[in-house]
């Protein structure tokens, strides 16, 4: 080979070529050298074979890239690629072939990919196909079952380059090995790679009834590359000696043995020089020094060459490879346009380009929140990656198209999608399996008519950015965040997407480059990331979906490791998932302790019903290894034991899952357990709270005929549950470190005790509800972090005295207390900062008690007081406070409610008490029973609303002479009478008076007759 005369001044500056690993999200640099011979800069074979072993090939996007040649086109020497500079070339692996048959009864889709992991192993060689052991397998559909094996071998499931480049890139180098009578040395993982081939042949010929969905699964490349090198071998099979022992009518199961045989007794052979790499091994000679070692290490494609390459009539064997050629013909002119590209837009060099602000630089900008924004359970109401896309595929060729349109595009011709939210998770990066558009991307959501200018202002620009995150890829910190989806069709779609947008004032980063050419980043403002809030309102107020199942079709929660959660698709759920785990819980219910069990990966939950202490234990141990799963519902049906109760106690504190949901039997003889909690389940309580990694807890009780309620979405039954049939709530907010806790507990002020000291002070509560009843209760409500106060900690959590620390944060907190039945509460009266108050009251005893609470909580904002038994005058009791109230900063309302024995409760309601008289209104709703005749001479024109039941000739005298004109304007605007058949004539004709000189809104009569059985049988005669 001729070469050109070296450059006397060679270049000395270094430069480096940018590779992109699919398994690393950082792009990978390695110097480009300056050949001496030709003086081009090109990056040596071996240099990438050190940074990437096992590397099959390198491309650019649907470019592949060949070894540097020179002007006869003669590989230079040593070999190597030419320097790209300002581009990353992608680095492709050679695949290995997925799993084909699985034993086991059809199931779900889940646990298809799931037991699908059955037939891998977890060794450090790569997974290899297994021959089937039973007669009646069933084959998983073939999409699916290839699409799972990616996820668990680990590799890409995207093909980089077209097949016709690869092959001919092989066929060089076979001729070239041949020529120069090279060794071609292949490491024990590409040996393995042939050892699965054999497999995949062996299950082919075994099982010809299925070979047709069987052959679907095989990897194309992989065995396309290995078919054209058996035609190679075929051609030169005079330098290639069969294995010692092996014979033409011997399975191929027994030439895989020899082949793993020989690579352990053969020599290691000397490599002077590295070759290209081929998608399947070759051979390798035997070293001539050595007459001893004449046993040849040969591959199954090497060996397969060898073995059809005699005249006799053709053998099982060879059948077998005809049938492999037929289906891999079949398979690549079926699949290989189906597969998307691996993305070569989104490969970000950090070479400076022109300009100080970049397009990707823009894009960085505008997504950057978006894509770093991380949603807890209770927070990740939905999938925060969505977008529109065309809902007829009408997306034009080129840009230039959209004019052949025909219509002005609308909202009705767009559908929502949401997509999976894997980019940066950690277990994402070391088992990369690319989207497929035809499985990961769930149905669309049209977006109601009405609601569509709302959607453009509110959710525009953020449907703008996360259409050009998926365009073009996405970056944050140098860091890849998610690949840009190539696919033809989706391109389309998202540039006719991108322009439907724009034509409603929405600006793309594209525009925003040419129009306003922005010089530094500042320039550019970034889309905020939704809320919560947002999220909900997206869905369930602007998308046509079915609000009873709240899901998303096609998406699934995943808890990562940092424990928040994404959506994303469900074969990138079960990737990144331990597969042991999945499979027991999705077999947990094949027991009969535990019939009822539901493994559901749409809402993330493990739901089961237990029977029995044994299977309860299983059930602790299984939920510890769920790293990935959101929800556990453990209904325990059985009445525990103090001995179940401590092993729940200490199963609890290693639960991995953030929502907990624990049911039990209403136990006949609780134990005492804390002070003041005396219900039992109290230990099952603090355990549940030291365990930090349970976000949201909940626990109730159920009798033995009722069933456990199981909800569909778990956060909406977990945010809209009360505490009236619960042990125990609670939720930490995760962003405040503070913690939202209600339980269920038997004495007010000892269950404030040891709710202090368990938490280790009170400062760590955002909200606290301690409930007896729905008359007795204490609701506390603490001031937000950043607010005056905030900062000062409960530090003496273990006194029982409450004054000394609400007075340190200048009782801002805020307590409604409710004491209704028992004199219970006494430690939250000297807090000074009760805000709500109901109490039972009696003027005698009372009197003195409801002054100091006016004057010590200058917060106190409402004020029920229950007269029992009704004895007291209402009138009286109002004005023995009415200065103090009058002087009040905060009060705005003051109630005296009486419950009369015949049933029935009068409400006397005074609101305005803390300002002028004449701001002040009086509603009553009264029954002849109640002492009303003073109310009305003092507060008939107050009056705004008014309940008569069965009155009095008194009272309505009374109120005929309080409402006459020349006692002045009042306000009543709603008079209701009820027991007007009972009112006697007088009553009437007052009610008469006082409806014909007022100017009421509203004005109800009502009434009933209530006949016995002596009355209708003389009223029949």
């Amino acid at each position: 080979m001729a070469l050109a005369a070296p450059d006397s001044s060679p270049d000395t500056r270094t430069v480096y070529q940018s590779f992109h690993d699919p398994h690393d999200a950082r792009p990978v640099k390695i110097p480009a050298v300056q050949h001496p011979a030709t003086g081009e800069y090109y990056v040596i074979w071996s240099d990438i074979l050190d940074c990437f072993p096992g590397v099959l090939r390198v491309q650019h996007g649907s470019y592949y890239v060949p070894y540097m040649r020179d002007d006869s086109l003669y590989r230079v020497r040593p070999h190597g690629i030419k320097y790209h500079p300002n581009v990353i070339l992608d680095i492709v692996y050679a695949e290995q072939p997925p799993p084909i048959l699985r034993s086991g009864r059809p199931s779900t889709r889940a646990k298809d990919l799931v037991e699908s992991r059955a037939t891998t192993t977890r060794s450090q060689q790569p997974a290899t196909m297994t021959k089937p052991t039973n007669g009646n397998s069933i084959p998983l559909n073939w999409a699916l079952e290839r699409e799972l094996a990616r996820a668990f071998t680990g590799s890409s499931s995207t093909p980089s380059s077209p097949v016709v480049s690869e092959l001919s890139s092989l066929e060089d180098d076979v001729e070239e090995a041949d020529e120069h009578e090279e060794l071609l040395y292949n490491d024990e993982d590409v040996v393995v790679d042939a050892d699965a081939d054999v497999d995949a042949d062996e299950d082919e010929d075994a099982d010809e009834d299925v070979v047709g969905e069987r052959d679907n699964d095989l990897d194309i490349h992989h065995q396309q590359a290995i078919t054209d090198t058996v035609d190679k071998n075929t051609d030169h099979k005079e330098k290639v000696e069969e294995v010692e022992g092996t014979d033409n009518n011997e399975p191929l199961l027994d030439i895989k043995d020899a082949v793993q045989g020989a690579v352990v007794a053969a020599p290691t052979p000397t490599v002077t020089e590295q070759t290209e790499p081929a998608a399947a091994p070759i051979a390798t000679e035997p070293e001539k020094d050595n007459p001893k070692d004449q046993q040849v290490v040969t591959t199954t494609a090497a060996t397969l060459a060898a073995t059809t390459s005699h005249e006799e009539p053709q053998t099982e064997q060879e059948k077998a490879f005809a049938n492999l050629q037929n289906v891999l013909a079949r398979v690549k002119a079926e699949f290989i346009d189906r597969l998307p590209p691996q993305s070569a837009i989104a490969l970000k060099d950090d070479d400076p380009c022109s300009g100080p602000v970049t397009f990707m630089d823009v894009l960085e900008r505008r997504g950057k929140e978006i894509l770093l924004k991380r949603y807890h359970w209770m927070d990740a109401v939905y999938p925060k990656l969505f977008y529109i896309l065309p809902f007829v595929d009408t997306a034009p060729e080129s840009e230039n198209e959209t004019s052949d349109l025909g219509k002005p595009l609308t909202f009705a011709d767009f559908r929502v999608h949401f997509f999976c939210d894997c980019g940066d998770i950690k277990e994402f990066n070391s088992n990369f399996v690319s989207h497929c558009k035809w499985k990961d991307m769930p149905k669309g959501y049209s977006i109601k008519v009405e609601k569509e200018d709302q959607v453009i202002a509110e959710y525009g620009d953020y449907l703008m950015a996360v259409l050009e995150i998926l365009m073009y890829g996405a970056y944050v910190d140098g860091m890849l965040q998610l690949l840009a989806q190539t696919d033809p069709m989706l391109q389309r779609g998202f540039q006719l997407s991108v322009k439907f947008l724009e034509s409603k004032g929405i600006t793309s980063a594209k525009r925003l480059m040419m129009e306003k050419s922005p010089q530094s980043l500042e320039e550019v403002a970034p889309v905020p990331a939704l809320d919560p809030k947002q999220l909900r309102r997206f869905v369930g107020s602007y998308l046509h979906i079915a609000q009873g199942t709240r899901c998303i079709g096609g998406m699934h929660p995943y808890l990562t490791p940092e424990r928040d959660v994404r959506w994303v698709s469900l074969t990138h759920w079960v990737a990144m998932s331990g597969h042991e785990e999945l499979a027991e819980a999705m077999d947990f219910s094949n027991h009969p302790a535990s019939s009822v069990c539901e493994f559901d990966t749409e809402t993330g939950a493990f739901r089961a019903e237990i029977k029995t202490p044994e299977r309860a234990r299983d059930f602790y141990r299984l939920a510890e290894k769920l790293k990935t799963v959101c929800v556990l519902r453990l209904f325990l049906d059985w009445t525990l034991t103090l001995e179940d109760e401590d092993e729940l106690c200490e199963a609890i504190p290693k639960f991995q899952a953030p929502v907990v949901k624990l049911i039990v039997r209403t136990d006949p003889s609780p134990s005492e357990g804390a002070p003041g909690f005396g219900i039992g389940y109290s230990d099952v309580i603090l355990a549940a709270l030291a365990n930090r990694k349970i976000e949201t807890f909940a626990m109730s009780q159920r009798n033995e005929d009722q069933r456990a309620i199981y909800g569909h979405d778990e956060r909406f039954t977990m945010e809209n549950s009360s505490l009236s049939d619960s042990l125990a709530r609670f939720q930490w907010d995760l962003h405040t470190e503070r913690l939202m806790l209600e339980l269920g507990v038997t004495d007010l002020d000892k269950a404030i005790v040891v709710v202090r000291y368990a938490i280790r002070g009170l400062h760590r509560l955002s909200r606290l509800n301690l409930r007896i009843d729905h008359w007795e209760n204490v609701e506390i409500t603490f001031i937000e972090p950043g607010q005056p106060g905030s900062e000062i900690e409960d530090k003496n959590y273990d006194s029982g005295n409450l004054a000394p620390f609400f007075e340190s944060r200048k009782c801002q907190d805020k307590i409604k207390y409710s004491c209704q039945r028992r004199r219970n509460g006494s430690l939250f009266f000297p807090t000074k900062s009760l805000t709500e108050v109901t109490l039972t009251y009696s003027y005698a005893r009372d009197r003195n008690r409801i002054r100091d609470i006016l004057k010590q909580n200058k917060g106190l904002c409402t004020l029920e007081l229950w007269n029992d038994p009704p004895v007291d005058d209402a009138s009286q009791i109002f004005e023995t406070y009415k200065s103090l109230m009058a002087n009040h900063p905060t009060l705005t309302k003051f109630q005296v409610k009486m419950k009369h024995m015949r049933g029935g409760v009068s409400d006397f309601s005074w609101t305005g008490v803390s300002g002028p008289a004449a701001n002040m209104s009086v509603r009553l709703s009264v029954t002849g029973q109640d002492k009303v005749v003073s109310v009305f001479q003092k507060y008939a024109t107050s009056l705004s609303s008014l309940n008569l039941e069965s009155p009095s000739v008194q009272d309505v005298s009374v109120l005929e002479k309080a409402l006459r004109p020349k006692k002045g304007p009042f306000k009543l605007r709603r008079l209701m009478v009820t027991g007007t058949v009972e009112m006697q004539a007088g009553a009437l004709e007052d009610l008469k008076r006082i409806i014909l000189r007022s100017d009421f809104d509203e004005v109800l009569f009502g009434g009933s007759m209530e006949w016995k059985s002596d009355d209708v049988k003389k009223g029949l005669k």
